[in-house]
């Protein structure tokens, strides 16, 4: 699942559990700023916090490396 995927992925989840973005960011202790540019698309979390968004809304992140062919 490459980024893009991720993140419409987690804006759905956020759309479904009805979150606001100073909601989402209280949740994953994200500052609002950085949730507001990841929804726009201009930044790309880390690991770390993407993992937290995700636990924000109940989700686990699952990371799959695959062998180029």
């Amino acid at each position: 699942m490459c980024l893009v995927s991720i993140h419409h992925t987690l804006l759905e989840h956020q759309k479904v559990y009805l979150l606001t973005q100073a909601e989402l960011a209280k949740k994953s202790g994200i500052p609002r700023s950085n949730i507001t540019r990841f929804e726009s698309g201009n930044y790309n979390p880390s690991l770390e916090l993407l993992v937290r968004i995700a636990a924000a809304l109940g989700m686990t992140l699952q990371m799959e490396l695959i062998a180029k062919e």
